[in-house]
């Protein structure tokens, strides 16, 4: 590329912080400055996420509940599977795709894969990689190991997420995706699927999940990212 099309992008990169820069070293082996600058504000705002956590966690049980979510929990790790298996249950889900990442599946459930399977399935249960405590907003990053529609096509979206990811605002986000090559898509759920028509009546479930509940996870639960 041009070099002035390279210090465009370069400028546009530091500005969002969303992490694209390649993790290089100098000839002498030090870190490039823009990559130590960015370690230090993750560093940063990490430890001052730490000490609002029992703020944040609060604030995305009232947000989160305020547009129709279910929260339960915070549970110990060893405790998510049976309380996954306690929702999915009182709603009566029978058939179940999922992308749980690191929790096992409640026994006694048919559970499908692939894009029929999501489609088939009468709830989705998945690992969410963040949410984001200012507005009760759930974040799911696609990958090979964690496809979006699991969160999408089901009636029935269970979600599972550690309290240590749960973020303040969005601009937190960025900060903290990972570094390469951006992700397919990121998938950000604020409640039920709603539907508006153009007699402002609201429907709810008609393009998504109509039901949303959240399993919080106690703190010391390893990260899959």
């Amino acid at each position: 590329m041009e070099p002035g099309r390279d210090a465009f992008l370069a400028r546009v990169r530091a500005a969002l912080r969303v992490g694209h820069v390649s993790a290089t070293s100098s000839s002498n082996g030090a870190k490039e400055p823009a990559v130590a600058r960015l370690e230090d504000e993750r560093a940063s705002r990490r430890e001052a996420l730490a000490r609002l956590r029992p703020l944040l966690v609060s604030r995305f049980r009232d947000e989160a509940e305020r547009v129709g979510v279910r929260v339960r929990g915070p549970v110990a790790a060893g405790d998510v599977t049976r309380t996954v298996g306690e929702g999915l249950a009182a709603h009566r889900a029978r058939r179940i795709v999922a992308s749980p990442r690191g929790f096992a599946l409640p026994e006694g459930f048919d559970v499908l894969s692939g894009r029929d399977g999501a489609l088939a399935a009468d709830a989705g249960v998945t690992r969410c990689d963040f949410a984001i405590a200012e507005s009760g907003t759930l974040v799911v990053i696609a990958n090979e190991d964690a496809p979006r529609l699991p969160s999408l096509a089901p009636k029935i979206h269970l979600a599972i997420l550690r309290i240590e990811d749960i973020l303040e605002v969005p601009a937190d986000l960025f900060l903290f995706l990972s570094p390469g090559a951006p992700p397919s898509s990121i998938v950000f759920i604020t409640g039920p699927s709603r539907t508006g028509d153009i007699e402002q009546t609201l429907t709810v479930g008609v393009h998504g999940p109509g039901v949303v509940e959240v399993v919080l996870v106690a703190e010391g639960t390893p990260s899959t990212r």
